[in-house]
């Protein structure tokens, strides 16, 4: 299994589609953030984790790391 690529649609467990918008990395741990396809404003964060070549989204441990990640994200998509 390869790692997500920004475009690539799944579905996540909570059976909504969504895409992948973006990718970073930090304190060595892979972050993608998703979009929710049938409303935008939805968004979503996971790590990503390959492990014996199996693909795991993983949830963020506190609201301390999503606000640090988020704002990666938002340097990067200004950029």
């Amino acid at each position: 299994m390869k790692s997500l690529e920004v475009g690539e649609m799944l579905t996540l467990d909570d059976e909504i589609e969504y895409v992948v918008m973006s990718r970073v990395n930090n304190n060595d741990k892979d972050y993608v953030l998703f979009s929710n396809l049938d409303n935008p404003e939805d968004i979503v964060i996971r790590i990503e984790e390959l492990e014996n070549n199996e693909l795991y989204l993983c949830g963020l441990e506190d609201e301390h790391e999503f606000d640090e990640v988020l704002k990666l994200f938002e340097k990067q998509l200004k950029n």
